[in-house]
């Protein structure tokens, strides 16, 4: 279920608010009884597990000038599996962008965003084939900023530009067992993207296209 409501604030200001609920029900979980170790009855897969999820977004746009445009906005999301005893039990997600449009000369046209996203979730284990006896928490935080150019170098004929993106990530990961062990490494993440493109329109209905990406990702 989901209900969205925008408002013209002012001539220049618009906002959307977006609420959602979403349910999903499972089949009842049956074990395989020929797999050694036993299954545990109470493991539930993540994507496939019953789970209730209620989420938000808002977005906030106005016209700086007449050339520049900015937004802002943010996604919240709460997800519970209050049907797992064993998996993943819980879920947030919590992300704020931002982005401006430039339109510098007829010809030519610049955009910027930024994005900061944090994923927490809460999962349960056990090492004897039964109840929960162990718990652990995950915290994944995303920085990106990107930057991009279109421009039209040949009127109605000949469009070229160019995307930057930058992408940071770290992750955390916390486990209780009950007894003192030593924590888990922290991650980390980097992705760094460029595209370069063209499209030149030979007639009305055929166009040429053409593009270059290079990326390059590294994870510790």
């Amino acid at each position: 279920y989901w209900g969205k409501i925008t408002a013209h604030a002012t001539d220049k200001v618009d906002m959307t608010l977006k609420l959602a609920r979403g349910q999903r029900n499972g089949s009842a979980y049956q074990v395989v009884p020929t797999i050694q170790p036993p299954e545990n009855p109470l493991l539930r897969k993540y994507n496939m597990a019953n789970r209730d999820r209620d989420s938000a977004i808002l977005r906030i746009d106005f016209a700086a000038t007449d050339a520049i445009n900015v937004g802002l906005g943010a996604e919240s999301s709460k997800d519970d599996y209050s049907d797992s005893a064993i998996g993943l039990t819980s879920g947030r997600d919590l992300s704020v962008n931002a982005d401006v449009s430039w339109i510098v000369t007829e010809q030519t046209s610049l955009h910027l965003f930024a994005n900061r996203q944090e994923i927490k979730s809460k999962q349960s284990g056990s090492q004897t084939f039964s109840t929960p006896d162990w718990s652990g928490e995950n915290k994944d935080t995303i920085d990106s900023i990107g930057i991009g150019v279109k421009h039209e170098a040949i009127k109605d004929k000949l469009d070229i530009g160019a995307d930057y993106t930058i992408s940071r990530s770290h992750s955390d990961i916390s486990v209780n067992t009950g007894v003192s062990n030593p924590a888990f490494p922290n991650l980390s993440a980097s992705l760094d993207s460029l595209k370069i493109y063209a499209n030149y329109r030979l007639k009305d209905n055929w166009s040429l296209l053409g593009g270059y990406w290079y990326e390059r990702y590294d994870t510790k």
